[in-house]
């Protein structure tokens, strides 16, 4: 029988390159050896943006359901930084991710109103559960109902240890 001949390393990094947007199976990769793991980090994100309730669905359908997430998420509302709009599609992120993405360590939501109808007690109680391990928070250009829904937000992250606001309304 003849034995398996290796395959040159350049070949590997162009298989796992071909893994673009596979999320759960470039993370089995970085536990292959130190060669993979360097090459299969290089194609997965540590930032993910969300602007609406599709960006939501493509991260939580399409790349894969063990995928243990980005590090950092940024919900937006408005597109300029003048530009303050309603951000449902939080709700929808924290409901369909909850529990699934244990990597994430900071929220950041900007340019965003946050409406009573988007917060509801689902809301808090899906931060609480499935994303407690949270350590930092940063609303910029953010308006909140009120400051109980403020203190009920930073009440729901048990962990955190950053927090920046600026400017946040009521």
């Amino acid at each position: 029988p003849m034995a398996l001949r290796r395959l040159p390393p350049e070949i590997w990094e162009r298989i796992i390159d071909c893994l673009y947007g596979q999320y759960h199976t470039l993370q089995i990769c970085t536990q292959v050896c130190r060669n993979w793991r360097r090459q299969s980090l290089q194609l997965l994100p540590e930032k993910v943006r969300m602007r609406s309730r599709d960006d939501v669905l493509e991260f939580s359908m399409q790349r894969g359901h063990h995928w243990k997430g980005p590090r950092k998420v940024r919900i937006y509302g408005g597109s300029r930084d003048d530009e303050q709009q309603p951000v449902p599609h939080l709700s929808v992120f924290l409901a369909m991710l909850a529990g699934r993405w244990t990597r994430l360590q900071d929220l950041k939501i900007f340019n965003a109103v946050l409406r009573p109808q988007d917060l509801s007690y689902d809301v808090f109680h899906d931060l609480a559960s499935g994303f407690s391990f949270l350590t930092g928070l940063r609303l910029e250009n953010v308006t909140l109902p009120s400051i109980v829904t403020f203190r009920r937000l930073l009440s729901s992250l048990p962990k955190l240890r950053r927090l920046r606001c600026w400017p946040v309304d009521f």
